[in-house]
C-alpha cells in the first residue's frame, strides 16, 4: 500500500512540473482575449458600415413624400459619429496587433484614450426608443418595406434586418466591459499597462451602466408597443406606448362590478372573462377577442396561462378590446371573501378619490395566482406613492396631538418587538396623519397616552409576509421599521388601503396649496411690477399696455396645469419659470415677469420622452417644443413630472387638432 502511495506522489509531481508557469498562462490568456476584442470589433464596424453605407443611402433615395428626412434622422441618430469613433478604435487595435510583443501587450491605453468619445453612445441610446418607434411605423409603408428588403439582400448585409443592426451599438458597450474585465483578471499588478486598463475599465463601465438602463427601457417599450398594437378601442387621448412605461405582469382573470362595498359574499355578480395588464402606472382591463375565448363564464373557459410576448408579437389572431383602466396613483386594492366551492379567489380594485362607490372585482382560479397579483399590484402602488412623495416637501415631524381629527380606522394588530422578536397584541388607531397604538383597547377607551405615535406621511407601508405571520405588513419610517400582523389578509389590506388613502389626501391638499400659492405669487408679482413700470412709463403713455398685461395674468388662476420648471437663459444657464397650460396656450413666465405664449396648434413636434442634460454635476431632463417660428425647451429635475407635462401637452394638442379638423 505504501509503495502505491509513493508511485502516485511521483506521478503527481511529474504532472505538476509539466504545467506551464502562471506567467505564461497569463500571457497566453491576454493574447487570446485581445484577439477576441479585435475580431468582435471588426465584425461590429462592418455592421456599422452596413448601416451608414447601405441602409441609410437606400432610405434616403426614397421620395420625401414616402419617407421624410426627419424620420430617417430619427432612425439613424448619430450612427455616423459612432462609426467614425469605432473605426479609429479598430485601426489602433490593428496596429497594436502587428506589434503586440514589442508594445508591452498594452491595450488599456487605447480604450482609456477613446473612453470620452464613447459618450456618443449616450445620445444614441437616449434616442433609440424613438428610433424603434419611427422604424416600426415607417416599415409599414410598401415602398419603405421594399427598399429595406433590397438592402437586406445586399451581400455585405448577409440578410440581416435593419433593426438587428440598430441594436448593436447598445450591446457593444456591455461587451467591452466583459472583455476588459476578463483581460484585467489575467493582468498582474506589476504589468506596465495595469493603470491604463483600470482607468479604461472604470470609464467604460460608467457608460455601460447607463446604456444597460436604457436597454432595459427599450425592451419595456417594445413590450408596451406590442400590447398597444393588439389593443382595440383605446378610449384615452394619451398614447399607451410611452418610454417610461413597463409591463410588470399580465394574465387572465374574471371581472365584475361590485356596487355595494358592504357585501360579504360575491353571489349574484355578473362574471365575465377579462385579461389584465399591470403596468408601472396603469392597470388595464381588456377582453380577449379571439374566437372561443371571449364570453361569460358559462359556456366559455378562461385562458389557462398568461400569453407570452412572443405569442402576442407573432400570433396575428390574438387581439384585445379595451374595457377600462385604473391609474396606479389613485388605485386601492382590497381583499374580498373567497368562494372556494367555485374556485373564485377575488380582489377588489377601486379609485380612492372616485365619487361613486363602485369597485372592480377581479377573481382568479387559484389562491396562488390571487396572492401573486395582490403582491405585484401592492408593490407597484407602494413604489408609485413613494416616487410622488420624494418630489414633495414631506415633513418628518408633525403635530401628533390631533385628538380633534376623526378616527379613520382602528383595530387589533400584532407587533413584533424591536429587541425581543416575540409578537405582542396592540390596539391601533389611524387618526389624521398619525398612527397611534396602545397596549390594549381598554387603554384607548380609558384615555391613556398611546405607547407610540407614528407619522405616516414620512413612512411607507407594504405587504411583507413572513413564515409564521402570512398577513404581516411592513411600516417603514425614516428612523425605524415596524412589522405589524393582522388576523386575516382582508384586515391587512384594509389597513394598508386606509393608511395610503390618508397620505394621498394630504398630498392632494398640499399640491392644491402649492398651486394656489404659485398662482397668487404670479398675480402679486405681476401687480407689483406693473405698478413700478406704470410709474416709470407713465409719461410715455405705456400705462394702458401694462394694465392690460396685468389683467391677462389674472386669468391664469384657471389654468388646467401649472408648476415651476426651468428654462434656458443666457450662457446656457437654467432659470426658474412658472409654466401654465390653459386653453390652447402654454404660458411661460420667467423671473422678470416676461411672458411667452405658445399656441399648441402651431406646435409641429413635441419630444415623446424627456431628454437628459447635465449642468454642473446636476442632471436635468427637458422637453422640446418646435413651432414654425421658434424652438423652446422646458427643464425639470423630476422625470415623472416632465412625463406628466409631455402627456398633458400631447393630449391637449391632439384634442385641439381633432376639433379643428372637424
Amino acid at each position: 500500500m505504501r509503495a502505491l502511495i509513493n508511485i502516485q506522489s511521483i506521478w503527481r509531481g511529474k504532472l505538476t512540473r509539466q504545467k506551464p508557469p502562471k506567467v505564461l498562462n497569463n500571457f497566453l490568456s491576454r493574447r487570446r482575449i485581445f484577439l477576441e476584442i479585435l475580431e468582435t470589433e471588426e465584425t461590429y464596424v462592418h455592421g456599422l458600415h452596413c448601416l451608414t453605407d447601405i441602409y441609410l443611402p437606400g432610405l434616403q433615395s426614397l421620395p420625401e413624400e414616402v419617407l421624410a428626412p426627419e424620420i430617417i434622422n430619427q432612425i439613424f441618430s448619430n450612427i455616423k459619429i459612432i462609426k467614425s469613433v469605432n473605426t479609429l478604435i479598430l485601426k489602433q487595435l490593428q496596429e497594436r496587433n502587428r506589434c503586440w510583443f514589442f508594445s508591452g501587450e498594452m491595450v488599456g491605453d487605447i480604450f482609456d484614450k477613446f473612453a470620452a468619445f464613447l459618450r456618443n453612445y449616450t445620445d444614441y441610446t437616449l434616442k433609440y426608443n424613438n428610433a424603434y418607434i419611427a422604424f416600426s411605423e415607417a416599415s409599414k409603408e410598401y415602398e419603405v418595406a421594399t427598399m429595406l428588403q433590397e438592402c437586406r439582400n445586399h451581400p455585405d448585409c448577409n440578410y440581416q434586418a435593419l433593426n438587428s443592426f440598430l441594436i448593436t451599438p447598445i450591446q457593444r458597450i456591455t461587451r467591452y466591459v466583459i472583455l476588459l474585465q476578463d483581460l484585467r483578471k489575467h493582468t498582474p499588478e506589476n504589468h506596465p499597462g495595469c493603470e491604463d486598463l483600470d482607468r479604461a475599465l472604470t470609464s467604460v463601465s460608467e457608460v455601460a451602466d447607463y446604456v444597460n438602463e436604457k436597454k432595459r427601457q427599450a425592451e419595456n417599450l417594445h413590450a408596451v408597443t406590442v400590447i398597444s398594437n393588439r389593443l382595440n378601442g383605446w378610449k384615452s387621448d394619451e398614447v399607451l406606448a410611452l418610454p417610461h412605461r413597463q409591463v410588470i405582469r399580465q394574465g387572465p382573470a374574471m371581472g365584475a362590478e361590485l356596487k355595494d362595498l358592504d357585501h360579504k359574499t360575491l353571489k349574484g355578480l355578473d362574471w365575465r372573462n377579462r385579461y389584465l395588464f399591470l403596468l408601472n402606472d396603469l392597470i388595464l382591463f381588456t377582453k380577449v377577442t379571439s374566437a372561443g375565448i371571449l364570453g361569460r363564464i358559462k359556456g366559455s373557459d378562461m385562458l389557462d396561462a398568461p400569453l407570452t410576448l412572443e405569442e402576442l408579437e407573432n400570433n396575428d389572431d390574438i387581439s384585445f378590446k379595451f374595457d377600462s383602466l385604473i391609474r396606479i396613483k389613485s388605485a386601492i386594492i382590497l381583499d374580498l371573501y373567497d368562494n372556494e366551492d367555485r374556485n373564485i379567489y377575488s380582489l377588489g380594485i377601486k379609485k380612492w378619490n372616485a365619487e361613486d362607490e363602485n369597485m372592480v372585482v377581479v377573481a382568479f382560479q387559484t389562491l396562488h395566482d390571487k396572492y401573486d397579483w395582490m403582491i405585484s399590484i401592492d408593490d407597484v402602488i407602494s413604489e408609485k406613492l413613494g416616487a410622488i412623495k420624494s418630489h414633495m416637501d414631506i415633513p418628518k415631524h408633525i403635530d401628533m396631538e390631533n385628538d380633534y381629527e376623526a378616527v379613520i380606522f382602528e383595530g387589533n394588530l400584532l407587533k413584533q418587538g424591536r429587541k425581543n422578536i416575540q409578537w405582542k397584541p396592540i390596539y391601533c388607531i389611524l387618526q389624521g396623519n398619525v398612527l397611534k397604538y396602545y397596549a390594549s383597547d381598554l387603554d384607548y377607551r380609558s384615555g391613556l397616552e398611546p405607547s407610540r405615535m407614528i407619522n405616516i406621511l414620512s413612512s411607507s407601508i407594504t405587504c411583507w409576509p413572513v413564515a409564521d405571520r402570512p398577513n404581516c405588513m411592513q411600516l417603514r419610517t425614516y428612523n425605524r421599521t415596524y412589522y405589524l400582523a393582522a388576523d386575516s389578509n382582508i384586515i391587512r389590506m384594509e389597513w394598508i388601503a386606509n393608511i395610503r388613502m390618508a397620505v394621498r389626501i394630504f398630498l392632494k391638499q398640499e399640491k392644491l396649496r402649492l398651486i394656489e400659492a404659485a398662482s397668487n405669487d404670479v398675480v402679486d408679482s405681476t401687480i407689483d411690477s406693473s405698478r413700478r413700470k406704470s410709474a416709470k412709463y407713465k409719461k410715455k403713455g405705456k400705462t394702458r399696455r401694462i394694465l392690460k398685461l396685468n389683467k391677462r395674468n389674472k386669468s391664469l388662476r384657471g389654468a388646467k396645469k401649472q408648476g415651476v420648471l426651468y428654462i434656458r437663459g443666457k450662457r446656457y444657464k437654467l432659470k426658474k419659470a412658472r409654466v401654465f397650460l390653459k386653453g390652447r396656450s402654454l404660458i411661460i413666465i420667467n423671473e422678470k415677469d416676461k411672458r411667452l405664449d405658445i399656441d399648441l396648434l402651431l406646435v409641429r413636434q413635441v419630444s415623446t420622452e424627456p431628454l437628459m442634460y447635465t449642468l454642473k454635476g446636476k442632471v436635468y431632463y427637458y422637453v422640446e417644443l418646435v413651432t414654425s417660428e421658434s424652438r423652446e425647451e422646458i427643464y425639470s429635475q423630476d422625470i415623472d413630472e416632465l412625463n406628466e407635462w409631455i402627456e398633458c401637452i400631447n393630449r391637449t394638442g391632439y384634442k385641439l387638432k381633432k376639433k379643428r379638423n372637424r
